[in-house]
């Protein structure tokens, strides 16, 4: 199976869930997992066999990602956690409803 790295932001709670909510089902697959948030955890353990690299957190994770790849060549998978209950957007906008008079006129609501 697949030798799997998951460079974690280790002070933002909800990356540190979402890497033990992926490492579960990669284990569950059958696929090796290294952690970098892992008290053991080494960049020796990125070698050439690593099949993929997934980066939990923002632009410094996946640079931290890049810079422990070191050259070399795996692919690398960004991945932004958000905060749960948070939708990703500053506001549901309002979709504006048309009359039902059949004048086409638009009514917002």
């Amino acid at each position: 199976m697949a030798l799997v790295v998951l460079v974690v932001h280790e002070e933002r709670p909800e990356a540190v869930a979402q890497a033990d909510a992926l490492a579960a089902v990669l284990v569950g697959d059958g696929h090796q997992v290294n952690r970098s948030d892992d008290p053991g955890f080494t960049t020796t353990g990125m070698d050439d066999a690593t099949d993929l690299v997934v980066s939990l957190g923002g632009d410094g994770s996946i640079l931290r990602a890049v810079d422990l790849l070191d050259g070399r060549s795996a692919p690398i998978l960004g991945v932004k956690p958000r905060r749960t209950g948070v939708s990703g957007h500053r506001g549901a906008r309002r979709r504006p409803r048309f009359g039902g008079s059949g004048t086409g006129r638009r009514t917002r609501s």
